[in-house]
């Protein structure tokens, strides 16, 4: 049998201090709450006496339960407040905040053999081979996070962006700056081009370059890990795994440079997009194999 039990909520509060400035807070939760239970049961079955006698259906002749129970927490904060403001044909926008997530897992669980009766297949009722177990893991990240927008008139528009980001999953080297920037141009709007506004819609020409960050590895990649419950002369005790501490491990980036073009002909029934991209990926981060 398998039961679970999942709570989700998410909040949003905005507040505007003056024309064009907001401030904006989000928070969201979920919790998973979840039962698992299989149970094995002998089989039956009669001779031609009519005698019962156990028969093996595949899993052995003796009773056994096993029970699992996992919890998993998710939280994430967002805070960030932007600035609209525009003179005459110059608009910009400006936003900065901060955002942070963090996972809580745990497990629980146990088995045993022979139980005492068939009827309710509880971990109580196992007489033989009990064994239990559990497990738990976190990790975090957190970010600051600016951005600023600005266009003249719609034609000449630029975007600058930076991050700067943490995760629990490093050690050593926690923290990693990503700036990003892109500008364009949208040539359509020119008056040179209006010979041909009976045909073109739109073209913009494009070009951005920016970097980005990866932490995908395992929690605990950055720090020494045990074996607990190993035996050495009928004595439990703790070892060591084969896996190394690396103090130096931390953010995987990504540098790319992109030229591109964006052409819409025929007020939208023909559009063309070219691409013309350089990508660098840094430090890649791979899991053990």
């Amino acid at each position: 049998s398998e039961h679970k039990d999942w709570f989700t909520q998410q909040l949003k509060f905005t507040i505007t201090p003056l024309e064009g400035w907001n401030i904006y807070a989000e928070g969201a939760m979920r919790t998973s709450n979840e039962k698992k239970t299989t149970s094995k049961i002998p089989v039956y079955s009669y001779d031609i006496d009519g005698n019962p006698y156990l028969r093996d259906s595949g899993y052995g002749t003796v009773s056994n339960v096993y029970d699992n129970r996992f919890r998993q927490n998710y939280y994430a904060v967002n805070v960030y407040t932007d600035y609209t403001r525009n003179f005459g044909l110059h608009n910009g926008k400006i936003m900065v905040g901060l955002n942070y997530e963090r996972y809580d897992q745990d497990n629980l669980w146990g088995r045993g053999d022979k139980l005492t009766t068939t009827d309710k297949p509880f971990l109580s009722q196992a007489q033989e081979n009990m064994k239990t177990g559990d497990g738990y893991w976190n990790r975090a990240t957190a970010g600051y996070f600016a951005r600023l927008n600005y266009d003249y008139d719609g034609k000449y528009l630029a975007e600058f962006n930076i991050r700067y980001d943490g995760s629990s999953r490093f050690v050593g080297n926690r923290w990693g700056l990503f700036p990003s920037a892109s500008i364009a141009w949208r040539a359509s709007d020119e008056f040179f081009f209006d010979w041909a506004k009976p045909v073109l819609t739109d073209a913009k020409f494009r070009l951005s370059w920016g970097t980005n960050g990866n932490e995908r590895v395992g929690n605990y990649e950055s720090i020494n890990q045990y074996n607990i419950g190993s035996y050495y002369n009928g004595v439990i005790g703790v070892t060591q795994t084969d896996k190394l501490a690396n103090l130096d491990l931390s953010w995987e980036s990504t540098e790319q440079t992109n030229i591109g073009l964006d052409v819409t002909l025929l007020d939208g029934r023909v559009s063309l997009v070219a691409e013309y991209y350089i990508k660098k990926t840094k430090d890649l981060l791979a899991d053990e194999v």
